[in-house]
């Protein structure tokens, strides 16, 4: 077990804000069930998959503001009175490429099978609901549409695996360091996935953005890092599935590219290359964070999610 209060001061400042931040909110919601997520776009996750399986009780969310900071609150709150819990508090974290950071499993915090919840909505699940719901595909002239999209959606993965590879191995190398106590990076990854790839809607493919060198900036890691510490992980990290445990910003960004230039040819009124027929009229919006909530609605849900939804009564921490 690890130390937890030698972890709590590595982040003291951070989540010192967060316990005030959430205690204030904890005053006004005394009697409110409270779910605790690392960003706004977690919530918009959550709270459309705590619908679709009929759960309505958990109705406030709190963004901590990063996966350190959640862990941190989940850390403090056991073991300290001043944090207030009311009626119940539950934790939501992505797995990354660090798991739980060294901090105990407990009924009350939820980790992803996958890399983050990006990966659980950037699938062929959420593509072919998508599809026969927002694309307007469900008649007899293009039905036959849908399959030949899914198709296209497994070339996009293929392309995601060979494309995003070097970033994905550089940053599980120094996850993984970082784990035994090696910092190699002095900062945070780039928020900006284009910066590492692109997907070009002219080609249809998915393109490099940066390689080698170019890399390591993007990535807060230090200039010295050694082409043997990064290919000592890759026996590991080759094992690992692309779709779902890489990291999911970036197959996400990727996606809503792949849709977006999808959705233009479905509307275009001349010939379109990928659907039998153009003029779809389809007001979908894939810049914005309601596209979440809309994939989501299509996805496939992971059974421990389900499963941690519908215990929710007894998974809370008071």
């Amino acid at each position: 077990m690890m130390d937890i209060t030698a972890r709590l001061e590595r982040k003291k400042t951070s989540l010192s804000v967060a316990i005030m931040r959430y205690n204030l909110l904890r005053s006004k919601l005394q009697k409110a069930e409270i779910a605790i997520v690392e960003g706004y776009e977690d919530s918009i996750f959550y709270s459309a998959a705590f619908k679709r399986q009929g759960d309505v009780s958990v109705e406030h969310f709190f963004v901590a503001a990063g996966k350190d900071n959640v862990l941190g609150l989940h850390a403090a709150m056991l073991i300290s009175r001043d944090i207030l819990k009311g009626d119940g508090v539950i934790f939501f974290i992505d797995r990354d490429f660090d798991d739980l950071k060294g901090y105990d499993e407990h009924p009350s915090l939820y980790i992803t099978p996958t890399y983050s919840f990006e990966n659980i909505i950037s699938s062929c699940e959420s593509l072919r609901s998508l599809l026969l719901a927002e694309f307007k595909l469900g008649d007899a002239q293009t039905i036959g549409d849908v399959d030949q999209i899914v198709s296209l959606f497994g070339e996009f993965l293929r392309q995601h695996q060979i494309e995003l590879y070097e970033a994905n191995r550089l940053i599980y190398c120094i996850r993984q360091e970082a784990q035994r106590g090696n910092s190699l990076a002095g900062g945070s990854i780039s928020d900006q996935p284009r910066k590492f790839a692109e997907f070009d809607a002219a080609s249809f493919r998915i393109k490099k953005q940066a390689t080698g060198s170019a890399l390591l900036p993007l990535v807060s890691v230090a200039p010295n890092i050694t082409s043997e510490t990064i290919a000592s992980y890759d026996l590991e990290f080759n094992q690992i599935d692309p779709a779902t445990r890489w990291r999911g910003k970036f197959i996400y960004y990727l996606f809503k590219r792949f849709l977006a230039t999808l959705l233009e040819d479905r509307n275009s009124k001349a010939s379109p290359k990928y659907f039998s027929k153009g003029g779809g009229g389809i007001s979908l919006d894939t810049s914005t964070d309601s596209l979440i909530r809309v994939l989501t609605s299509g996805c496939t849900l992971p059974e421990c999610l389900k499963s941690f939804i519908n215990q929710i009564p007894a998974r809370r921490l008071k």
